[in-house]
């Protein structure tokens, strides 16, 4: 599975699989059967499985649970 980094500002979308540690920090991984992107964690363990987004913004995430259209809240 191919992996797309996220860039600031960027929205991206997909199941959240699992989370990752890396040295800068603890990430989820959100998989859209294309490849997979790391966003940085924020306390979603309960959504394990689930469909996910995430919209970067200067070091920060916004989520959005299930499957949304229109403006994030975050």
């Amino acid at each position: 599975m191919e992996h797309r980094p996220v860039a600031d500002g960027q929205r991206v979308a997909g199941v959240y699989r699992r989370p990752v540690m890396l040295a800068s920090g603890r990430n989820g991984m959100l998989d859209d059967a294309k490849g997979s992107s790391l966003v940085r964690w924020k306390p979603i363990e309960q959504r394990l499985g689930e469909q996910l987004a995430a919209t970067v913004r200067g070091g920060g995430v916004s989520w959005e649970i299930g499957r949304q259209r229109g403006p994030a809240l975050g």
